[in-house]
């Protein structure tokens, strides 16, 4: 394997090392990766490198949104991503998400509220990761701060819950963890 593509494995697997999803990588790819050594700052940089495709994707394709800002949170809570500054940089996209739809929206409070279990909030990045907690739940108040559209049955059809019911149960969650972790 040459640094090259263990760059491009770093970068398919969103900053992952290998070794901690090394099911997805395989075995002797690990083994080749290990062998590298790769340099703390040069992973530092290639999360860096991944932090700029995420944050560029929003403006090309902000129907996506929620995806772009779980990536940037995954990376986040590498050692080696440069969590205040990659945090700063989330807190000004979010601020101008001003035109976001109601779905993208309350995944984006689903994700600062709850994430997978193995995952930390993004609340608990922002507020025990940088010195950002208080200006990040300024900007999710914002957020926050709208009701759902009414929804057709057939929309209704396709749901367990309404999307007013899922806005408000997010908000309840990143609320509780505001509370926990400010």
């Amino acid at each position: 394997m040459t640094l090259k593509e263990a760059e491009e494995l770093f970068k398919q697997l969103n900053g992952e090392d290998p070794y901690l999803i090394w099911h997805e990588a395989g075995e002797k790819t690990l083994h080749e990766y290990h062998d590298l050594k790769i340099p703390f700052e040069t992973k530092r940089q290639w999360v860096s490198e991944l932090a700029e495709q995420h944050f560029a994707a929003f403006q090309s394709h902000p129907e996506r949104s929620w995806l772009w800002f779980a990536n940037i949170l995954d990376l986040m809570e590498y050692e080696y991503c440069d969590t205040e500054r990659c945090g700063l940089r989330l807190l000004e996209v979010l601020e101008g998400m001003t035109e976001l739809d109601a779905d993208n929206k309350i995944s984006v409070i689903e994700y600062m509220g709850s994430r997978l279990r193995s995952r930390d909030s993004g609340c608990k990045l922002f507020c025990q990761r940088t010195s950002l907690g208080a200006r990040m739940n300024r900007i999710m108040e914002r957020l926050m701060d709208f009701t759902c559209p009414p929804e057709t049955p057939e929309e209704m059809g396709r749901r367990r819950i309404s999307m007013e019911e899922r806005r408000q149960k997010a908000v309840l969650k990143y609320r509780e963890e505001y509370e926990r972790w400010r």
